[in-house]
């Protein structure tokens, strides 16, 4: 059986769950977040404080095995209490397989 890959999935949110703070894996609901993303095969992509109490409150959230590719940066200049987050894609095609010919003859003396 053929393996198939996700085509893409790409999740953003900005504090889409009410206080779970991802840079602290010690804390029970950011350690129940996390693996409830790794059981549904799901990565999270910001790895750097979102905001200017040094937590990490936005998520960029991709399948695990998706094409897709995000490269996620931000500002560290704000008028709010969060910084901008920037996710640039870059989608990696599978490439497709190699055309097939297929030749047919006519029955009935026609000759091209």
């Amino acid at each position: 059986m053929q393996q198939r890959r996700a085509a893409g999935l790409l999740l953003s949110a900005v504090r889409s769950v009410r206080n779970i703070h991802l840079d602290n894996p010690a804390d029970t609901l950011t350690s129940q977040f996390l693996y409830l993303l790794s059981s549904f095969n799901l990565s999270q992509h910001v790895h750097f404080p979102t905001h200017d109490k040094n937590h990490i409150l936005d998520l960029v959230i991709t399948s695990s095995d998706t094409l897709l590719a995000p490269d996620v940066s931000f500002i560290h200049w704000s008028p709010s209490d969060h910084f901008p987050v920037f996710t640039r894609l870059s989608i990696n095609p599978t490439p497709l397989p190699p055309p097939t010919l297929q030749h047919f003859t006519l029955s009935g003396g026609y000759t091209p």
